[in-house]
């Protein structure tokens, strides 16, 4: 085995480092995560420590999935910074809707199903949790409860091509948060944020865009304007100056 597998000090150093460093930068809860917006700087450093780890683990294919940046933080654009961005909360669950995998999968469901049921109850039995002498009644009653559910799987099986059938955890859905954000004003795809490790979006709004015309012309035209009537709007020139386009040497446009 290699030596690097076995020794995590650099990969260790680096992990407080990475979370020293975040400390000093704004950070946001979403459900179980925490998503941190970092500037240039930090992901400089970043990329120094990607190479850091990359040079001490990089022979090690086990010990570089072991020792990755990935297992400190989950970085969400490292390569450009995202102009804006907007977390969000949001639910998750598995649903099986193709008929010909659902029909194959429900006698594993239904031995699933009965397997957890009596599991769950035999262990609050064992951890003294349901009194021993009701223990043998509720017993009883969850092989009632199975004994219907077969029931049922029976007419599903019997009746399934007259049914619409789905294996889903709709009702047993997992919150998470996520993250949407775009980079150079073109939307990226949605990005889960993890919880078992702190997230980071590197952000830096546009610049505001210069046009043939200030683009603040306007607005300090009125500051200084007066409404005559309806439409017409007038200012003193001693007090306003009107922007011009560099070179133009006309006053009227």
């Amino acid at each position: 085995m290699n030596n690097s597998k076995r020794d995590s000090s650099v990969f260790d150093d680096i992990k407080v480092d990475i979370l020293s460093m975040l400390e000093n930068y704004p950070s946001e809860k979403v459900v179980d995560a925490i998503l941190y917006e970092v500037d240039e700087k930090a992901i400089k450093q970043l990329r120094v420590f990607i190479q850091r780890l990359t040079m001490e683990y990089g022979n090690d294919e086990i010990a570089l999935k072991d020792y990755n940046i990935s297992n400190i933080v989950k970085i969400i654009n490292i390569q450009e910074p995202c102009n804006w961005y907007k977390t969000f909360e949001a639910k998750s669950s598995k649903q099986v809707n193709d008929k010909e995998k659902v029909l194959l999968r429900l006698d594993g469901e239904f031995s699933k199903y009965k397997n957890k049921v009596l599991s769950f109850t035999k262990k609050k039995i064992k951890e003294k949790k349901i009194k021993k002498d009701s223990a043998d009644a509720i017993i009883k009653d969850i092989h009632k409860e199975i004994a219907l559910a077969e029931k049922e799987l029976k007419y599903i099986q019997d009746n399934f091509d007259e049914l619409d059938v789905r294996i889903s955890t709709y009702f047993e859905r997992t919150s998470y948060g996520g993250v949407q954000y775009g980079i150079n004003k073109i939307r990226q795809p949605n990005q889960n944020l993890r919880k078992t490790v702190p997230n980071v979006i590197w952000f830096k709004p546009l610049q505001k865009e210069k046009s043939s015309r200030d683009d603040n012309e306007l607005e300090i035209y009125f500051s200084h304007a007066t409404r005559a009537f309806g439409d017409v709007f007038f200012a003193k020139k001693s007090e306003y100056l009107k922007p011009r386009k560099k070179g133009d040497t006309n006053n009227e446009q």
